[in-house]
């Protein structure tokens, strides 16, 4: 895996973008992606014709109350161009707000939020999370996850401590969550497989809506690391 963080300045807002280039697909660039004053998303370095996996949380405030909001959704570079662009009003970018591409063809990945705060990105350790088998565990009030399998599909889903969907003991501080339960996005084709586990090169994301802290993950083959 290749990391990167650097700052871009872009039609006039500066935006912090972590790329991560995945040993699967040492040969590809990571999606880049840029917000301008109005929070137009682009993004960009796809390979022409190909498709991104858009996944975000959003936090918004209404009075004294604040609500979080995910997008996922499968873009298409329909003009063969290398670049797709959102206007905020199809997605609802806020300032508060973190932002992944996820190339669906190679599983390069680039995450970035609005302005230039700091990214908080939790440690993974791979034996916890994937210790049992076909769910996931994180250490975590509420997380909402994506997978993604290149070439192949993509899975989206919510969890929260104690919730129904939580297959760890109730108020334990963690989330456990079952494969099988993810959700296929619409257009990525993962509507054909079943997600009973992790296959190599799996790309895993979560984000933790209430602090925008995230992690990620790729399940390498036996071997490579």
């Amino acid at each position: 895996m290749k990391t990167a963080c650097t700052t871009m300045l872009r039609g006039g807002a500066r935006t912090c973008v972590l790329l991560i280039a995945l040993t699967s697909a040492a040969s590809a660039a990571p999606p880049a992606l840029h917000f301008d004053p109005s929070y137009e998303l682009t993004i960009d370095s796809l390979a022409p014709g190909g498709a991104a996996v858009v996944f975000a949380i959003v936090r918004e405030r209404e009075g004294w109350l604040s609500r979080t909001r995910a997008h996922e959704r499968v873009m298409v570079d329909l003009d063969r161009d290398g670049t797709i662009s959102v206007a905020a009003a199809e997605m609802g970018f806020g300032p508060r707000s973190l932002w992944t591409a996820v190339d669906l063809g190679t599983g390069a990945l680039g995450i970035a939020m609005p302005g230039n705060p700091p990214l908080v990105q939790r440690a993974v350790e791979p034996t916890r999370l994937t210790a049992t088998p076909g769910h996931l565990h994180h250490v975590s009030s509420e997380l909402r996850v994506l997978v993604v399998r290149p070439g192949r599909g993509a899975w989206t889903g919510s969890v929260f401590d104690g919730g129904s969907a939580d297959r760890s003991p109730a108020d334990d501080g963690a989330v456990l969550v079952r494969l099988d339960a993810l959700v296929p996005l619409a257009g990525s084709g993962g509507e054909a497989y079943s997600l009973a586990g992790l296959e190599p090169r799996d790309v895993v994301i979560g984000i933790e809506p209430t602090t925008l802290a995230f992690f990620h993950y790729v399940n390498a083959p036996a071997g490579v690391e």
